[in-house]
């Protein structure tokens, strides 16, 4: 193998090595969207409980109903900015993704010229092997008759 040969197999081992990695930025961003998700989740399901449930102890209290008011306000705050947080990681996630999907085209692609190249250099060889075994059958005296 020569010193070309070499260069680009290490060349294309380290695309696919680069590929790996992307590979598991995109499965830890995924965790991180589906963490997000799931508290999205927990949120709104807080609201809906919260909201749903009446406190006997706050009738005819009006500093309890507005301080019930305000926390509900402050859930659907929190809702908000869960909901803007998790838009944000998921645009980040596809961002990601397209980094993955371009390490792996070049890695592909690094992988083909490889290919490639070795082919060509085997079939080289095949054809000057050939050449060779040709030379000799026509230097090589016939037996005739």
């Amino acid at each position: 193998m020569s010193r070309g040969d070499r260069g680009l197999v290490r060349a294309s081992e380290m695309a696919e090595q680069k590929a790996e990695k992307a590979l598991q930025r995109v499965a830890s961003s995924q965790q991180v969207v589906a963490d997000m998700e799931q508290r999205l989740i927990q949120l709104k399901q807080f609201h809906t409980d919260y909201t749903c449930t009446a406190d006997p102890t706050t009738l005819g209290n009006m500093q309890a109903i507005l301080n019930r008011r305000n926390f509900i306000r402050r859930i659907e705050e929190a809702i908000i900015y869960q909901r803007d947080l998790l838009e944000k990681t998921r645009h980040e996630h596809r961002c990601v993704e397209q980094a993955w999907r371009n390490e792996r085209a070049q890695a592909k692609v690094l992988d083909r010229v490889c290919e490639r190249h070795s082919d060509e250099a085997r079939w080289a060889s095949e054809r000057t092997e050939q050449a060779m075994l040709d030379e000799l059958s026509l230097r090589k005296p016939r037996m005739t008759e």
